[in-house]
């Protein structure tokens, strides 16, 4: 089946032979390479190694998602790292949405140059996630409320709905990354919008207060949106995550 988007090894080149930075982009939830694909153009500007992969069951149809759990979007996320890990000698992760908790589950078992938190959500709905189980022989899939911050202006190539089965496992990798947010240590930008109605902002200030990274930094955005890397919020996003990869990174020239 054709996907629609696949964005793995978007750039691996580099300018000179000198050692290289490299960072593995994460989307969201239901959503596509797409939402990152502008920032990730703007870190290969600066010579920056970049993949963004598609996470199994996205790109393609709803239904796929009935056929991975949550440790097959890590994996392939590890599949990206150890590809760029072959020509650049330090790695940082950027996620949006749920890309940010697969970022955050993966600094707590390495280092990282430093990790981007874009949107990212660790608590949504407690009273939500033990009922699935009950009600998934009953309702197969959720509509999705469109990102009102959009405006009808930008057309996310990603789906218009949730299935009940990949929302089990959305919740899982939410558990597993919250009872190891104290075993990240690396340095974190976490950059979330005030009026975001998706994953609401407390998400940030959780990230914030429970992991041990001693340089860590919170930026709440004016704008409501939850997709952040576009729209109105994708300037001032993307000035922010390049300051940090500038900032962080030692192999990158300092401006």
């Amino acid at each position: 089946m054709t996907k629609l988007w696949d964005l793995q090894n978007l750039s691996i080149t580099s300018k000179s032979s000198q050692k290289k930075t490299g960072c593995v982009l994460i989307h969201g939830f239901t959503g596509t390479p797409w939402a990152l694909k502008s920032l990730g153009d703007r870190l290969v500007e600066l010579g920056v190694a970049v993949q963004i992969p598609l996470l199994p069951g996205h790109g393609t149809r709803p239904e796929d998602l009935n056929h991975v759990v949550w440790t097959d979007w890590i994996g392939t996320v590890r599949e990206s790292i150890r590809s760029l890990k072959t020509s650049c000698d330090e790695i940082f992760l950027i996620g949006l949405s749920m890309g940010g908790t697969i970022a955050l589950l993966l600094a707590q078992e390495s280092e990282y140059g430093g990790i981007v938190c874009l949107s990212t959500p660790i608590k949504l709905k407690p009273w939500l996630q033990p009922i699935l189980p009950l009600i998934r022989p009953f309702l197969k899939e959720w509509k999705k409320k469109r990102d009102p911050a959009l405006n009808g202006q930008i057309n996310e190539t990603g789906y218009d709905r949730y299935t009940t089965f990949s929302l089990i496992e959305f919740f899982k990798i939410l558990r597993v990354c919250r009872r190891g947010l104290h075993r990240v240590t690396c340095p974190v930008l976490i950059v979330h919008a005030k009026d975001d109605r998706t994953v609401p902002a407390f998400n940030a200030k959780m990230i914030h207060e429970n992991i041990a990274s001693m340089d860590k930094e919170i930026n709440v955005l004016e704008n409501p949106a939850h997709m952040i890397t576009r729209g109105k919020n994708q300037p001032d996003v993307e000035r922010k995550v390049l300051e940090f990869i500038q900032k962080h990174s030692a192999l990158m020239p300092k401006q």
